[in-house]
């Protein structure tokens, strides 16, 4: 999905950008408009919702695993969000103002310090709101990490190997500047924080600026009970100051230095068919 795929700022709620159309040059995206939202729209060759996005994320989509599982969700869902999702966000008293998905792109780049390794978004949803508009960046999860811990990231060494013994890349240090400037601390090259959670929030932040939303949300759909993944959201979340967070809850918005026009929510949501939901002491 290439930023040319997307509407220009100010022009991204125009009831001309809800009609369904087909570009056969355009760059291979999904959205979709929030009154029949299998209407596909900057798609080449255009079959249906389910096989586009099938063929975009060919790559990883594995039955019962995170990408499949949040198609389904999604697949079944009309101009919504689906259920679970929904319930949350509307009982939030963190947002203050409902969300009305309009369209939402799925494996969605974004491109951050250089052309090399964007972030690439699960599934990028675009709202309106009473006031303004909303950004909600969903990276679906099973049992899968955040990518590796920075210390072994910026380093490009294997996880089961002592990071220490291997030299810090030039590159990935100048990335881990960009992405600490913009979330308003300092990455530590030893720091044990999960790499991806770093950059996601970071290309979430700079789409909503893209657009002049107002709002961002970035979501962890889990479709697992991983406790190593719900200690390391806990330990990012903490770490750009928002407290200790709660499962199946939206923060109230965080207003980083390097964003101060985009209201930041992070929310963790289970979706456990045939589960109870784990307790907040995961």
């Amino acid at each position: 999905v290439g930023v040319a795929s997307l509407p220009p700022p100010g022009s991204l709620f125009n009831e001309k950008m809800l009609e369904p159309r087909v570009h056969r040059s355009a760059p291979a995206g999904i959205m979709f408009r929030s009154a029949f939202m299998q209407e596909t729209y900057g798609i080449v060759d255009v079959k249906s919702f389910e096989h586009d996005w099938q063929r975009l994320s060919s790559n990883h989509r594995v039955e019962n695993r995170s990408a499949y599982l949040l198609d389904q969700r999604w697949l079944a869902k009309s101009g919504s969000f689906p259920a679970k999702m929904r319930a949350i966000l509307e009982s939030s008293s963190g947002l203050n103002d409902a969300l009305t998905p309009v369209f939402a792109v799925a494996e969605h780049i974004a491109i951050l310090d250089t052309l090399t390794a964007p972030s690439r978004t699960d599934l990028m949803v675009y709202c309106k709101k009473k006031r303004g508009t909303a950004v909600v960046g969903i990276e679906a999860k099973c049992d899968e990490p955040f990518d590796k811990r920075v210390a072994w990231w910026v380093r490009d060494a294997d996880s089961r190997v002592d990071y220490r013994d291997f030299p810090v890349r030039n590159s990935r240090a100048r990335r881990l500047r960009f992405l600490g400037d913009l979330l308003g601390f300092q990455v530590h090259h030893d720091s044990m924080l999960r790499y991806q959670l770093l950059h996601r929030t970071v290309a979430i932040l700079l789409e909503a600026r893209r657009i002049q939303a107002s709002t961002a949300v970035v979501v962890i759909y889990a479709f697992s009970e991983s406790k190593e993944n719900w200690a390391d959201y806990r330990a990012f979340a903490e770490q750009l100051g928002f407290g200790c967070p709660e499962p199946d809850s939206i923060s109230s918005a965080m207003y980083l230095p390097a964003f101060p026009e985009v209201g930041l929510h992070l929310a963790w949501i289970y979706d456990l068919p045939n589960q109870e939901r784990p307790g907040s002491g995961h």
